[in-house]
């Protein structure tokens, strides 16, 4: 699509044309198929998916609001407007009985992901052309949603501990509210905004995803918790918001690079809805509101050009629906983004320690066992040079090991300039792939959980925990330590003797936990070395770690 076409409203719109472009190339625009507005093309067109993914009909929004953009042409308008109607309708048909949805398997009834996520979505688009609409058609449309509403209210089955699934459960249950007017639906939104709350650390500024703080996602509970202010003005919305952009300041870096493997998720991707509508209102969500156009224009935004067909739809979503609020004046492009001149903070619940000086820019996360992001200036300019370390990565004959992995037996603290770490690394769980043994045995149990709703609940429950959390072996310990005024980390491993050590890496860029929103490729990344250290050194430690079982090595940061 035409990036010079006048109406190009705000460069989140700017960024969202290509994405919007493959979302159509995605979607069966077939009206005599089937499978007519299914946005699912590995199911309706390669044949290579036996089910329909319904988080992919979360294009209905985006092809809603492309309907009603002055940018495009009254027929165009007209084809999105008749492509958003036809993915409700498909999206409706892939609803189960018991009001969930699936994205990554048959049968998987998922909670938050599909079930509320796509329930926004859809309930947005509607709204935008509900005139399209049939009398017989709202009917099926507000049924759907009552059973999607009625499923979200049940809880979290799954174990999952995120808190941005349940600020867009709380998002999902106002909308349903919106547009359903049933009080029963608003108390059970009320339930959810409380069990947000449960996994708010109000005094640091963060919520918890899985074991820890992931910036990314908690710019997503700003984004959704805001999209909440329009039905109702929850005051204790705009107060976690101006708490979270304060700590989310941190991980804004000069470059224009935003978090990634500090993060307990990894992720990297910002958020910008929350921060463009509240900007004025404080001056820290301005400061995200401002540093997210300017990371736009960096290269190291994730933007939708380099996100999965799978992923495509969250993003071109966001940013077109941020844009309408710079349609509708409640956003605007007022000034430019500068860095922060001088902060220090040590978060010691989330183990962030923070600098921002003259000097440099240092993000530290200590319960990742060390995770840095330092970015050193260049003289009196406006440049930086980058140094990430994302920790140690050992091969041993028993598996992958990273000193990467989050555990509640990681001691780590702040003594005046020295920050100390000590813990196990842990093994890295997702070194496993499918083959055609394990896929018919695990279609066969998604045959089981076809008749309960309950015992496909337990089974992503249990894929979750064995995916996501890494296996606490005692194998290899790691002591380090980090001096911040001469800026070098000291490091320590220990091997147990059982240890049978093939390789080792010091990253630089690498992400361990397996996050499918994660590991995206970013323009500064491509400066990276995969280690900080050369082949023969790399070779010594290896040696030292077979003989002595111990090694010792210094990283100067600048």
């Amino acid at each position: 699509m035409d990036q010079n076409r006048k109406g190009l409203t705000s460069p989140y719109f700017k960024y969202s044309l290509s994405g919007l472009q493959r979302i159509l190339t995605l979607t069966n625009t077939d009206k005599l198929s089937s499978t007519y507005g299914c946005s699912h093309r590995d199911y309706w067109l390669y044949k290579t998916s036996d089910f329909p993914d319904s988080v992919r009909n979360f294009s209905s929004h985006s092809f809603a609001l492309a309907s009603v953009h002055k940018y495009f042409s009254i027929k165009e308008r007209d084809f999105f407007g008749d492509i958003a109607k036809a993915s409700i309708l498909f999206w409706m048909k892939t609803q189960h009985k018991d009001g969930s949805f699936d994205e990554f398997y048959p049968y998987e009834r998922g909670w938050v992901g599909p079930t509320a996520f796509t329930l926004y979505s859809n309930i947005e688009g509607y709204k935008l052309i509900k005139d399209r609409f049939s009398n017989k058609e709202k009917e099926k449309i507000f049924l759907t949603v009552r059973k999607a509403a009625s499923y979200i209210s049940l809880g979290d089955k799954e174990g999952d501990d995120l808190a941005n699934h349940h600020a867009m459960a709380y998002l999902a249950l106002i909308k349903s509210y919106e547009i359903l007017d049933d009080q029963w639906v608003y108390k059970k939104s009320l339930v959810a905004f409380e069990n947000y709350l449960k996994y708010n650390f109000y005094d640091e500024g963060w919520s918890l995803e899985y074991d820890g703080i992931d910036p990314g996602y908690l710019s997503a509970s700003c984004s959704f918790l805001s999209k909440t202010l329009n039905v109702i003005q929850n005051k204790e919305i705009l107060d976690l918001v101006k708490i979270y952009s304060k700590t989310l300041k941190m991980f804004c870096y000069p470059d224009g690079c935003f978090a990634g493997p500090i993060g307990s998720r990894n992720t990297m991707h910002l958020y910008p809805f929350g921060f463009e509508l509240l900007s004025s209102i404080d001056i820290n969500i301005d400061y995200l509101a401002k540093f997210s156009r300017f990371s736009l224009e960096t290269g190291n935004n994730v933007l939708p050009d380099i996100m999965s067909d799978r992923y495509l739809h969250y993003r071109v979503e966001e940013y077109l629906v941020t844009d309408r609020l710079f349609q509708i004046g409640k956003a605007n492009l007022d000034g430019e983004f500068k860095m922060q001149k001088e902060n220090k903070v040590y978060l010691h619940k989330a183990g962030i320690y923070h600098q921002n000086n003259s000097d440099f820019f240092l993000t530290v996360n200590l319960a990742k066992k060390f995770v840095i992001d330092f970015y050193s200036k260049k003289n009196d300019t406006y440049e930086y040079d980058r140094l990430s370390f994302t920790g140690i990565r050992i091969l041993d004959r028993s598996g992958l090991y990273t000193s990467q992995n989050i555990s509640k037996k990681t001691k780590f603290k702040k003594e005046k300039n020295l920050l100390k770490v000590e813990g196990y690394f842990g093994k890295v769980p997702t070194e496993n792939s499918f083959n055609l043994i394990k896929n018919l045995i695990f279609r066969f149990l998604l045959l089981f959980c076809s008749r309960s709703t309950k015992a496909s609940n337990l089974l992503k429950r249990f894929i979750r925990k064995i995916l996501m959390f890494s296996r606490n072996k005692k194998l290899y310990r790691l002591e380090a330590s980090l001096d911040l005024n001469t800026l070098i980390l000291d490091i320590n491993i220990f091997s147990n003797k059982s240890a049978k050590t093939i390789d080792l890496q010091v990253g630089s860029n690498i992400s361990d936990r397996y996050v499918p929103q994660s590991r995206f490729s970013r323009v500064s990344d491509l400066n990276l070395k995969q280690s900080l250290i050369d082949e023969k050194t790399k070779n010594s430690f290896i040696t030292a770690l077979r003989k002595k079982n111990k090694l010792n090595f210094n990283l100067k940061l600048k």
